[in-house]
C-alpha cells in the first residue's frame, strides 16, 4: 500500500480537464511494428493509492470491480474479426502442451524444428497489458488506465559488452488516459476508458495491416 503522501502528489497533479488522454498519434514507424500482429496476450491489473484510514473502517472506495472489467474486456476483444486476444493464463497453459509435443520428435526430425518454432511464436507472441491505478480524491475518485503492448525479441548482445540478453522486449504500443469524476460513476466511467483503449490498439493494427509498405 502506498502512503498518504503519494495519494496526495497525485491529487494535486490532476488538472481541470475530465478526461485527458495522453500518446503520441501513430507514425509510420510504429505501425510497421503491428503490421503482422494476428494474436496478443493480455492481463489486467489494478492497483489504488488511498489515504491512511483507520484500521477499523475499511474503506471501500474508488475500487474497481474486476469481473465486470474482465466481462467487458472479453465483450471488445471478442468484436475483433481480424485480431485475436488470449489471456495470459491460457496463452501460458497452450505454450506449455506446445513444448511438451516436442517429446514426440527425434532431434533430427525435421518436423521438429518446426514444431519447435512454432511452439516458440505462440510463447512469444504480443502481449497487452492494461493498468488502472485508482485514487481516492476529495470530492470522488482519479484514476489512470495504462495499456501497453510488448513484444519479445530474440536474443541480442548489448553493444558496450559480450553479454547476451536472452528475452529481450520492446514496446510496440502504448496510450494511457486520466480520469476524475465522483464516486457513483466511477466503475462504469473508468471500465469505459479501458474499452477505448483497447479499441484504440484494434484500430491501430487494422491501420498497420492496410498501409503499403515498402518492399512488402
Amino acid at each position: 500500500m502506498r502512503s498518504n503522501t503519494a495519494a496526495t502528489a497525485l491529487s494535486a497533479s490532476i488538472t481541470a480537464a475530465f478526461l485527458c488522454t495522453v500518446g503520441v498519434p501513430a507514425q509510420a514507424d510504429d505501425l510497421y511494428a503491428l503490421k503482422d500482429v494476428t494474436t496478443v496476450a493480455y492481463y489486467l491489473l489494478w492497483d489504488r493509492v488511498i489515504p491512511q484510514i483507520e484500521k477499523d473502517k475499511p474503506d471501500d472506495r474508488c475500487i474497481v470491480n474486476y469481473e465486470t472489467w474482465r466481462t467487458n474486456t472479453e465483450f471488445v476483444m471478442n468484436q475483433s474479426t481480424k485480431l485475436k486476444f488470449i489471456r495470459q493464463r491460457d496463452k501460458m497453459h497452450e505454450a506449455e502442451l506446445l513444448y511438451e509435443a516436442l517429446k514426440n520428435y527425434k532431434f533430427s526430425d525435421p518436423a521438429r524444428d518446426q514444431a519447435s518454432r512454432k511452439a516458440d511464436a505462440y510463447n512469444f507472441m504480443p502481449t497487452m497489458s492494461v493498468l488502472i491505478t485508482t485514487a481516492v480524491i476529495e470530492g470522488g475518485c482519479f484514476a489512470e488506465v495504462e495499456a501497453k503492448v510488448t513484444m519479445m525479441l530474440k536474443a541480442a548482445q548489448t553493444w558496450t559488452s559480450d553479454y547476451v540478453v536472452l528475452h529481450p522486449t520492446v514496446d510496440i504500443w502504448s496510450s494511457n488516459t486520466w480520469w476524475k469524476g465522483p464516486q457513483d460513476i466511477f466503475n462504469q466511467s473508468v471500465l469505459s476508458v479501458s474499452d477505448n483503449l483497447i479499441k484504440k490498439f484494434v484500430n491501430a493494427v487494422t491501420a498497420a495491416q492496410q498501409t503499403p509498405w515498402w518492399g512488402k
